[in-house]
């Protein structure tokens, strides 16, 4: 029987004041790292003058750094992916590679690639409301490319060297500034990803910098979260569009690009500390990040087998257990789960994991059996002392006001508002955000309901669930609260699949 022991080599994780992050780095080499990481987060909210609450250790970000892009693109399932970012509420992760194979000043470094995506995590932490595409990538670009000097200071704005192929024109034809501009995803996917990327981060980086231009994003951005469409938008705040082209060629053309330097007693990173995984943590934790990928159901079932036997040969180490009954709820595996999550609670009765994935197990082998009769006090119980041990947890909130819901009944008072200071800790999860737009609408709280909606009627990858929220906003602008319910019954039959949709608890 295998004990929970450190492993002499491989796998560790890093605890930051706003990260958690594993990898198999050195102790040395990933203590430098995750400084880096914090250094950076600390540059970025003083340079755009946002707060820094501290977050509670669910919804701090977790990165997975591998070691290459090839972990990267079997993870994402997608040829060519440089790295990506998942917005769960308690559960946010970023996947990175460590190496890119970067070799010279125009290649993508691995840098590069976790500064694009933890710009896009504090873009959604401090913005409510839906941004163009162009600009969220535009800017993610702008603070990708950041400067370490040597005394500490980090420069923020410097050139995308990695997109000189498009912004000098050698590799695609440019895109037209109204197709950049007011194009839905849909209509911009027939171009090269470069070529909005690339765009997105030189339009960017003019109007910040422009002293021309100055107040004109900030105009633009403040006409879209009033419901003006984008290219509307763009054409009220910043004029002519073809005198914006010409501006841009100009721009690039004179290879002059500033960028602002945030000064070393600006940047406090705060405690950093590295714990090896044990010896069974680390030969799962690549079963472990196909999990929090968030697995297909069909991936889910062969993901569990292996979740399994490597399980097995631990059975006194609480995490791994933990993490073999989140693999058996996605595989829908629910009795399994529950036996996987008592053993680690049996060693470790405060393991927030476990307890939220017997929650969910029980939860959802409730709606799976109709014929049964679950305790839903029990389970009730489950999510409230996950609760007490991390108020601030938004899953234990989530799972204890679903639990109602899911049993036929209103929630309490207690749990709508939990369930909504959830939404408050984790705005960047859709479909918490879906589920709370329908709460506040359920409680008549209509103005609260369309400003929270507007992201996800707006979304620029919104597909199928931006299209449900245009729907209900539409419907909403009526006033009508009976019909703006009405409406929700309508996009939601059937209803979804809360255990999984987007999220997991």
């Amino acid at each position: 029987m295998a004990a929970s022991t450190p492993a002499e080599a491989g796998w560790s994780r890093a605890v930051t004041p706003h990260f958690t992050i594993y990898s198999d780095q050195p102790a040395q080499q990933l203590r430098a790292y995750a400084a880096r990481l914090e250094t950076f987060d600390q540059a970025v909210r003083f340079a755009r003058g946002v707060s820094d609450p501290l977050p509670g250790p669910a919804n701090k970000l977790t990165i997975y750094a591998v070691r290459d892009f090839a972990m990267i693109e079997r993870l994402a399932g997608q040829y060519g992916v440089g790295g990506f970012y998942i917005p769960w509420a308690g559960y946010s992760v970023a996947f990175v590679p460590l190496n890119t194979g970067a070799g010279t000043r125009l290649d993508l470094t691995s840098e590069a690639v976790f500064f694009h995506e933890y710009a896009h995590h504090l873009m959604y932490e401090s913005l409510n409301v839906a941004l163009p595409l162009w600009l969220t990538e535009g800017f993610a670009e702008f603070f990708s490319t950041a400067k370490f000097e040597s005394d500490g200071a980090v420069g923020l704005g410097a050139p995308a060297a990695h997109r000189a192929g498009v912004l000098l024109g050698k590799r695609f034809a440019p895109m037209p500034i109204e197709v950049m501009l007011g194009g839905t995803w849909k209509q911009l996917k027939k171009y090269q990803p470069d070529e909005v990327y690339g765009r997105g981060w030189l339009l960017t980086h003019y109007l910040i910098f422009s002293a021309a231009r100055k107040g004109q994003l900030e105009r633009y951005v403040g006409a879209i979260s009033q419901g003006t469409p984008a290219l509307d938008a763009a054409r009220l705040a910043f004029g002519n569009l073809n005198a914006l082209d010409g501006e841009l060629k100009d721009y690039v053309r004179s290879m002059r690009f500033p960028y602002v330097t945030v000064p070393t007693t600006k940047i406090k990173i705060g405690s950093i500390s590295i714990e090896p995984l044990t010896v069974g943590q680390g030969e799962y934790v690549e079963v472990l990040m196909q999990s929090r990928r968030g697995p297909t159901d069909e991936q889910a079932k062969r993901l569990a087998p292996r979740a399994r036997q490597i399980a097995s040969k631990y059975p006194d180490d609480p995490a791994v257990q933990a993490w073999l009954a989140e693999a058996e709820v996605d595989a829908k595996n629910y009795n399994q789960a529950v036996i996987a999550a008592d053993r680690a609670l049996a060693r470790d009765p405060k393991s927030m994991d476990a307890l939220l994935q017997k929650g969910r197990a029980l939860m959802l082998q409730a709606r799976a059996d109709k014929a049964a009769k679950p305790d839903w006090g029990a389970i009730q119980q489950i999510f409230l002392s996950a609760n007490r041990l991390d108020p601030e947890d938004p899953r234990a909130l989530i799972g204890y006001y679903e639990s109602f819901l899911e049993a036929g009944v209103a929630p309490p008072k207690s749990a709508v508002d939990g369930y909504l200071y959830a939404f408050e800790l984790a705005p960047q999860d859709g479909t918490l955000r879906w589920g709370a737009v329908k709460e506040l609408i359920n409680q008549g709280r209509t103005t609260e309901a369309v400003a929270a909606i507007k992201p996800l009627a707006f979304a620029p990858h919104g597909g199928a669930s931006a299209q449900r929220a245009q729907e209900l906003l539409e419907t909403m602008s009526s006033g009508d609260l009976t019909a703006t319910r009405n409406k929700i019954r309508e996009i939601e039959a059937p209803k979804p699949d809360t255990g999984k949709g987007g999220r997991k608890a």
